[in-house]
This record gives structure tokens, sequence and C-alpha cells, in this order.
């Protein structure tokens, strides 16, 4: 191994292959490859490396380089790769499937290397090659990784996303093949699309139903575009024709919880027409009237903004009907809602909404604070209910800079939790009522208090 600790020769060229098309690759990143005195990647790349080279795809790397440099095989996991990169101290190769920087490597290699010693060469996504097979765009597309996580999380965020009207692209894994993707997310898809080995010279699209998909066996590594169902009298827009389901089969039985919390199934989810957002207050069993009102909700998921990066969670604290964590799954398909809920038949409550609006949320049937300890990490927070000791309690096991947003109905309460966020409002609707002969007059709603900030280290005014 070599010792130049120059910043030209602490550089990891991060190399993105789409199946085995190296003929493919830019003249850089066949360079990149060519020189390289270390080269990390999967087995499968790795091996497809030795045929390129074979195939005379990389030139004539010198003695030492590139297919004949040292190799690290990812199956020993990214902190062996990260110490072998960090004990060479010289040109390195990292080989991907498709983009790097989609759902790939380079956010792991960021977090540990620095962003600053990479240089990315991607190639096409294997998304991106799936749906130009298909003819089609997916720029509204909702794409769901099931690698290096739960197989019932991935599921959950499929079913959000064809809940609402959208196709979903879940890209699978060894350990989580399109049959037990299919068979986890269930009739709330109406068809699916295997998209096996592209850019190899044996890829297949083959479209079926979700039943057929679960009942076959599928390589891992491959991309299964959903189609949402339609109601009666509806069309499909998938277009291939449809073909024999492989030989073999295998039933999977999904695995892992929607959230990693105790919860109350949600049952399965229906379409939506329209992605729309402060939803009539009709729409949701409540006691009482205890259901936050559709304008103050309209302003609460504002303030509580959709997090970017993967698997985002939010927690709904005191969730009463669940409304707010309820429309904030159906706005973030990607992320989970986990609602804290007390009473019992409340918490059911909120099951059965979450089912009717077709989402799934996680309840924990238990009081706050105490109910917080050992939930995931949330990415949003609400507190609807609890008083100023729950907002205490969140602003401490919410990660600084986290977006909290609480509601209040007394002023003296709202003032206080103005203060720890550090902005407040008042939220008061007139609602016109019809009166007989076509007039109308206004009926005023109870005022709400609306204080949003963040966790400490940061405060959004």
């Amino acid at each position: 191994m070599c010792e130049d600790d120059s910043t030209e020769r602490r550089r990891i060229s991060v190399v993105g292959v789409l199946g085995d098309r190296w003929d493919a690759l830019g003249e850089r990143a066949v360079a990149r490859v060519a020189e390289a005195e270390l080269v990390g990647g999967g087995a499968r790349l790795l091996r497809s490396l030795d045929g390129a080279a074979a195939r005379g795809l990389l030139g004539s790397p010198r003695r030492g380089r590139g297919v004949d440099a040292p190799k690290v095989d990812l199956v020993l996991g990214i902190d062996h790769l990260v110490s072998e990169l960090e004990r060479a101290r010289c040109r390195a190769c990292v080989l991907a499937s498709g983009d790097p920087g989609f759902f790939g490597i380079v956010r792991k290699l960021g977090a540990r290397l620095g962003a600053g010693r990479l240089e990315v060469h991607p190639g096409p996504s294997s998304v991106a090659v799936a749906f130009a097979r298909l003819g089609l765009p997916w720029d509204d597309v909702a794409v769901v990784s099931a690698h290096g996580r739960p197989l019932g999380a991935a599921a959950d965020a499929a079913r959000r996303a064809l809940g609402r009207g959208a196709r979903a692209a879940v890209l699978c894994s060894p350990g989580q093949p399109p049959e037990a993707v299919a068979t986890a997310v269930g009739d709330v898809a109406a068809e699916g699309v295997v998209c096996s080995r592209l850019g190899c010279d044996d890829e297949s699209v083959t479209r079926l139903s979700l039943s057929e998909i679960a009942a076959g066996r599928w390589d891992g590594l491959s991309v299964l575009v959903l189609e949402p169902a339609r109601p009666a009298g509806g069309t499909r827009s998938l277009c291939w024709e449809r073909m024999e389901p492989p030989a073999g089969t295998s039933v999977v039985t999904p695995a892992g919880t929607p959230v990693g919390a105790p919860a109350v199934g949600a049952g399965s989810p229906t379409p939506q027409a329209s992605l729309r957002w402060g939803l009539a207050d009709t729409g949701f069993a409540h006691r009482d009237g205890m259901v936050t009102k559709a304008e103050v909700r309209a302003v609460v998921l504002s303030k509580l903004g959709l997090p970017s990066g993967p698997d985002p969670v939010m927690w709904d604290v005191g969730a009463g009907s669940g409304s707010v964590g309820i429309e904030w799954a159906r706005l973030a398909p990607s992320g989970r809602v986990i609602a804290i809920e007390r009473d019992p038949a409340g918490a059911a409550r909120i099951a059965a909404n979450a089912s009717a609006h077709g989402v799934e949320v996680g309840v924990v049937v238990g009081e706050a604070p105490e109910a917080l300890g050992g939930l995931p990490t949330p990415a949003a927070v609400f507190v609807g209910g609890g008083g100023l000791a729950v907002l205490d309690a969140v602003l401490v096991a919410a990660p600084p800079g986290t977006p909290v947003v609480a509601a209040y109905a007394s002023l003296d309460h709202a003032a206080q939790g103005g203060n720890r966020l550090g902005s407040l409002t008042q939220v008061a609707a007139a609602r016109g009522v019809q009166l007989p002969g076509g007039h109308w007059r206004l009926e005023g709603t109870n005022p709400v208090f609306v204080a949003w900030g963040s966790a400490p280290g940061e405060r959004d005014t």
C-alpha cells in the first residue's frame, strides 16, 4: 500500500456502473478505475470488473493498478471498507450499482470520510432505467428503499404513496426481494412490474398482479414498480404485455413492524383521488368534538413541514383523533407517524381514522412524557395534548433543530409554549353557514393558539 498523503492520492473515486455496462462509462470514470491502487465494491461488481478488463474496456492499466489492485469486498461491511481506505492512503475507487448518490453508498462514505474527499461518477439509477423501459415519466413517483430497513416500514411507505394515487418504485434487496415486498404491500396496488438485472444481457421486465409476484421467485436486486389500485371504471397506465411468472413459487411472510413501536393495526388503506391538506373535520371520528379543526391543522402542517432524508419519523403526542399525524402521513409517503394517546378507546379511534384515510399510523397507548422513551428519533413533533411538561420532554428528546409545533386552548399556556419555542400565533376562523333563502352568516370557531419553533440548538422564527 502507498503512504503518500497528498490531497490527490487521498481522493476516493466512486464509480457507478449499470449492470454490466462498463462500455457506457465516461472516459474520466474509466481512468479512475484503471489508475486505482485499491478497489472496493460488492462481489458482483468486483467479478464484473475482471470481465470488463478481459474485454479490453478499461485500457491497459499499469501493474498493481485497476483490475490488478487489491480488492475490498463490501460483504465485510462499510466499516471494514472505510478502515481499509483510511489505512491505504492511496488512489482508491469504490464501485457501486447505478447512481451511488441515489439511495447508495455516497451517503455513508460522505458521513464517514467527508464529502470533500469523494469524486462521484454516477451511472444511470436503476429506477430511471426501469421507467425508461416502461416508457413512463417518474418525476411524480414515490421511491422507497428496502435496503437496510424493516420490510414493514418499506411496505408502509409504498402503501401511503399508492393510497394517494401515486406510483411507487421499491428498490429491493436480496433480503427483501420483490415477492416479499409484494406480499407486504397487499391489494392496495393493482399490479406491479418486476425489473430485474437492468443493464445486463439477461435483464427482464415482467408485469403481473401482486399475488402472482408474491408467489414467484425473483432476483433480489430488482426494482418493483407498483401501480395504485383504481376505482371501478378507472384505467391503468402500465402497458407491458402480460408474461408468465417464473418457475418455482415461494410465498414470503413479511417481517418487521410498521414503526418499531407498540401499535394498533390500521387496516387496509383505501385509494385517495387527490393530495390535499386541512381536510374536513367530518372525515375524522372523534370524541365530543375533540379534533384539531381543519383551519388549525393546515397551519400546524405548514409549521411542521416535510423533513427530508430517509425514513423521517413524526411524533403526534396527545394525538386525540390523530388528524394531524394522519394528514402528515398522507403528505409524506416515505415517512412514518407514531401517535401517542393515553386512552385505549382513543387509540383505536386513531387507527380507524388512519385506515379511512389510506395511511398507517403506529399508535402507542400510554401517557407522555413516559411513553416517549424508546421511540424512534423524530424528524418533526406535534404536541396536541399533555401540557407544558410534555413539551419540555419533547424538547429534550428531539434532536437539535427538529421542528416542534404545539397547540393550546388557553392563552397562559400558549404564552409559555411560545417562550419555549420562539413563535406564537392565534388561529381563529369564522365558517360560513347557509341560511334559508340562500343567505349566509359567519359562525366563529373557538380560537386556538399555535406555538412553533425547534428543539434547542436552532430557532425557527
